[in-house]
């Protein structure tokens, strides 16, 4: 099996049996696999929405209760984890929900004013790691989803 994900603006990366990956930008990939008739199953459709519900209510249930990184998350809760459901749907080869509601996502730039370094990176994968392992999913998936997180967290590491 295959697994797409990808967003605008990211990487999309395709998955087989072996843990081998195949860049590209955008979906340049999956138009690719179409056109020669391969067909792939996107994370977000392995997943599910109400998975990745559940995996986004876990995920700042981890930073808020003890996370070193909870003071970054000072805004309406709510509505935090609203913009996350909506750009890992998108980034997960789903719906383009957060680039139609807010527009390009522009994940580094939205970023920038808060003090991201090593530390904090490291903190963000570890609770988002812990959230995955909530949910009921196959270790092939959760690996896979949570192999989709360090590149895109070193990405915003701005100190």
């Amino acid at each position: 099996k295959m697994f797409l994900s990808g967003a605008v603006g990211f990487p999309a990366m395709v998955m087989g049996k072996t843990g081998s990956t195949l860049t590209g930008g955008d979906y340049n990939v999956y138009d690719a696999f179409l056109k020669k008739g391969i067909v792939m199953e996107t994370l977000y459709n392995r997943i599910g929405s109400d998975q990745l519900k559940k995996l986004v209510e876990a995920f700042y249930e981890f930073i808020v209760n003890g996370s070193t990184i909870s003071h970054l998350f000072d805004s309406d809760i709510n509505l935090v984890k609203e913009k996350q459901f909506m750009f890992l749907s998108q980034f997960l080869g789903g719906p383009q929900l957060y680039s139609e509601k807010y527009g390009h996502p522009k994940m580094r730039a939205r970023h920038l004013p808060h003090a991201i370094d090593e530390s904090t990176k490291e903190e963000w994968l570890r609770c988002m790691k812990k959230a995955i392992d909530t949910l009921e999913l196959e270790n092939e998936l959760g690996e896979a989803l949570y192999n989709c997180f360090p590149q895109v967290a070193q990405h915003m590491v701005n100190r």
